[in-house]
């Protein structure tokens, strides 16, 4: 059976470490079916050397072969022990931060006065036509190896934001693949528009061109953001974007919960 299944990546050495977080069956081959050796709970912690693409449960396909043992379990039962970049800076990032230590984002005023004041005429729909030239003097190509598997041979993004896109962007790359693989779908990152689309809400961050929409189509706007270690969650995501200063959508409250969304929020 296991010639039949692809094998993504290999944890040498040391291995992966992953935290059981429902209870989980582990068996000798990767498949429901197969014999059943053993059984986790929260909050143990198993080991990997391997990750394959094999038979899907709930929207996941992806199982961990445990280390020593040879034996399998499914991906969707547990997240990946993440440890975030190294802090890159002299300082703390100058951002707002929450009580329980999340970011803010900033407000339209606040990116006004940081990325230029935008004149503009609203349309119907909810996007918005700029009048002047700002968008030639201030949003620039950005370019990166993980945009293609997504289907994408660029984004646009303000000359003051590049840094921190490239920053974080080469920062997954040099992630394990469970936080690789995660990047499935942009839906984009400068659009000169209002939130929601709504003539009556103030200018998305997305018309400065500092935010990005990462998978969609699992994290709808106003929705609960896709779990842990399912096929397009970006929980996964949120570690890596904080720590250049990226605030996330799915921290924000009520109605306006947007688990696709990150913006920089550096004042």
């Amino acid at each position: 059976m296991l010639d039949k299944n692809e094998v993504i990546d290999h944890f040498p050495g040391a291995g992966l470490q992953l935290l059981v977080r429902t209870k989980l069956n582990v068996r000798d081959a990767p498949s429901r079916a197969a014999a059943l050796v053993g059984r986790r709970a929260p909050p143990q912690l198993l080991v990997a050397d391997q990750l394959l693409e094999a038979e899907t449960f709930l929207d996941n396909s992806h199982w961990y072969r445990q280390k020593d043992s040879g034996h399998f379990f499914w991906a969707g039962g547990v997240e990946q022990v993440i440890v975030a970049p190294a802090e890159n800076q002299a300082g703390p990032l100058d951002v707002a931060r929450r009580a329980d230590d999340t970011i803010r984002p900033l407000s339209p005023e606040q990116l006004a006065q940081r990325y230029g004041q935008l004149h503009y005429d609203s349309q119907p729909n909810g996007a918005i036509v700029l009048q002047d030239d700002w968008e030639r003097r201030h949003i620039v190509d950005f370019t990166h190896a993980l945009l293609a598997p997504m289907g994408l041979q660029r984004l646009r993004v303000h000359t003051l934001a590049l840094n921190a896109f490239q920053d974080v962007f080469d920062a997954i790359a040099a992630a394990p693949p469970a936080v690789r693989t995660c990047l499935r779908s942009c839906a984009g990152t400068f659009v000169p528009r209002h939130m929601g689309w709504d003539t009556r809400r103030p200018l998305s961050s997305h018309s400065w061109g500092v935010a990005i929409d990462l998978n969609t189509e699992w994290n709808a706007y106003g929705s609960r953001p896709q779990v842990a270690g399912m096929i397009g969650s970006v929980n996964e995501l949120v570690p890596y974007f904080a720590r250049y200063g990226f605030a996330w959508g799915g921290h924000f409250s009520g109605k306006q919960r947007d688990g696709m969304h990150f913006e920089l929020a550096l004042r």
